[in-house]
């Protein structure tokens, strides 16, 4: 009881990433956090929603693109499916705006099948 051991971190952050949601994800680079209010604009006005949203500020990035924006992020967007008009509206507006990293649709057919708690299983939350 109360240890906390890799596998569960693990087992949280693949969680937390969205991957049991949606195949579907991106990433882009933005200059400064407040970007991420037109990033959400472009998925509301697409109708596409978003699953999880991370953030990380990458300094080795930074250093290679831009030394004097201490504000540039990387946004990693795992979002539902959708048609392959909405796809090219998506990326084109959003390469319209920031530097989109990459896109891509994951294979998850290897990935261990996702535990739901059962309503009688016991939960112990500190």
């Amino acid at each position: 009881v109360g240890i906390i051991t890799q596998t569960d971190i693990f087992k949280l952050f693949v969680n937390m990433s969205g991957v049991y949601y949606s195949l579907y994800h991106l990433s882009l680079l933005i200059d400064h956090p407040n970007q991420l209010l037109e990033v959400f604009e472009i998925f509301k006005n697409l109708k596409i929603s978003i699953y999880s949203l991370l953030t990380w500020k990458d300094e080795e990035l930074m250093a290679s693109v831009d030394k004097k924006n201490v504000n540039m992020r990387k946004v990693f967007i795992r979002f539902e499916e959708p048609s392959e008009e909405v796809l090219k509206d998506l990326l084109d507006a959003l390469n319209q705006k920031f530097k989109v990293i990459y896109f891509m649709k994951d294979d998850i057919s290897r990935l261990p099948k996702r535990k739901v708690f059962e309503e009688e299983e016991e939960v112990t939350f500190f």
